[in-house]
């Protein structure tokens, strides 16, 4: 018996780094066996005991505690939004690393920038609690890739890209000018490549404001123009890049909707020298009377990547799916096993890398009063921090093998559920060390989740 155990013990990850003391939080009670029926007992435990046994030799004996077990891996998408979008992130990261793709938000949530007590760098955990009002746990000390492909960084971008239009909309209005929202098309087939497509819209779009036509429009009271590009894809009709334009008049809104009509006839003319063909139907200009009818403006392919993903599940239940997806629904499907939508969302990682999203030029910043303005996929962007209860840390080689076996939401879960019960953060940083390193063949991510 005493062989087996051992053997058993042999056979465990080797104990975590110390936890600096000033980052413990105080066990008050010792913490009995916690948890619903499906979470139970496993061999974590017997890692503490290794190491309380080792501290304990030559000294007297203590009753033994109780150790909560932590759960099984996820096998359905976490309902809270931290948790799931490391989730997502962790899905995204597992479809580009599969096809040999290390980028920006391969590398989200990994690299840290500050240094701990013990000279290393290591993610710190808090509690905080969101915009609102639901206690959360946030993860510090981690990079954020800015990618508008990205779960965890596209709603940031979204959120700053918001912030620009508003304030452009905000000082239309304070010098009584006019805009209209305009949208650009461009038909394709089902196999023209993302790139090609892309790249062919971008060029129009810019010899579009170069043309004799757009200088006269300028003369006429044209302030300028202010893009946000979106895509999305379909299985029959393939890649869908469009712009979504900000038309900004200085005699008003019907002037600004009456010049969006005339930029839409410049940008088809264009569009067929090159061979390029665009329905008239698919061309919109509208008026922009409120900024509440902009709300989601330019960012549907940014945000709502849990929500997409609890969609994407039934979808793929039900054996169906929209003729039209957006990036996060793509991400969603893939993770699903979608092999079609996970090639689309690694095109579209690939493609739109760098991509410019918003674009307020010097002319048309000037008339308005504000700063240009230039947002780009990739650019540095991080939540604001809110004051919260600092737990601990988890050593950064945990956490970067929790990001290649897909448990990095598990780890967040953990750590929420066992501090919830006043375990102390040695041992909880002890359990999902044991748990995370355990030696694998293969990945412990969520079964059945792979394309």
């Amino acid at each position: 018996m005493g062989a087996e155990r051992a053997s058993e013990r042999a056979s465990l990850p080797a104990r975590p780094p110390d936890i600096p003391r000033s980052l413990r939080r105080p066990n008050d009670a010792a913490p009995s066996l916690l948890g619903p029926a499906e979470v139970h007992r496993t061999a974590l435990s017997e890692a503490h005991k290794q190491r309380s046994g080792a501290r304990s030799r030559g000294s007297a004996a203590k009753p033994e505690r109780s150790l909560p077990s932590v759960g099984e891996p996820i096998v359905a998408i976490p309902k809270q939004g931290r948790e799931r979008s490391w989730y997502l992130a962790d899905a995204a990261r597992g479809l580009l690393a599969a096809q040999g793709i290390r980028n920006a938000i391969t590398a989200c949530g990994l690299a840290v920038r500050r240094g701990s007590d013990d000279g290393q760098a290591h993610p710190i955990f808090r509690r905080e609690r969101n915009r609102q009002g639901q206690e959360v746990i946030a993860v510090d000390n981690v990079a954020w890739c800015g990618s508008a492909r990205c779960p965890r960084c596209g709603p940031l971008v979204a959120e700053r890209l918001q912030e620009r239009v508003s304030t452009v909309l905000v000082a239309v209005a304070e010098r009584n000018f006019g805009a209209a929202l305009m949208t650009l098309t461009v038909s394709r087939n089902a196999r023209t490549p993302l790139a090609e497509v892309s790249r062919a819209t971008g060029d129009v779009y810019t010899a579009m404001q170069r043309v004799r036509a757009y200088s006269r429009e300028r003369d006429a009271g044209l302030i300028g123009l202010c893009p946000v590009w979106e895509v999305t894809a379909g299985k029959r009709t393939g890649w869908h890049p469009h712009v979504h334009v900000l038309v900004i008049h200085r005699d008003g809104i019907e002037a600004a909707v009456a010049a969006g009509k005339r930029l839409v006839l410049i940008w088809q003319s264009l569009l067929r020298k090159r061979g390029w063909h665009t329905a008239d139907a698919a061309q919109d200009v509208r008026p922009i009377t409120t900024l509440a009818g902009l709300d989601g403006y330019g960012t549907k392919g940014m945000t709502g990547w849990g929500a997409a993903a609890e969609l994407a599940a039934g979808w793929h239940k039900e054996g169906r799916r929209p003729d039209r997806l957006t990036i996060p629904q793509l991400l969603g499907l893939a993770d699903q096993g979608d092999r079609w939508a996970a090639e689309q969302y690694v095109e579209a990682v690939t493609a739109l890398s760098g991509k410019r999203l918003f674009v307020v030029g010097p002319r048309v910043a000037a008339a308005l009063g504000i700063a240009s303005v230039v947002v780009e996929d990739g650019d540095a962007v991080e939540p604001e921090k809110r004051p919260g209860l600092v737990l601990g840390i988890i050593p950064s080689q945990v956490w970067n093998c929790a990001a290649k076996r897909r448990q990095r939401a598990w780890v967040v879960m953990q750590v929420r559920y066992l501090t919830d019960a006043g375990v102390c953060w040695e041992d909880v940083s002890a359990l999902v060390a044991a748990h995370v390193m355990r030696p694998t063949d293969q990945p412990r991510g969520p079964p059945g989740r792979r394309s």
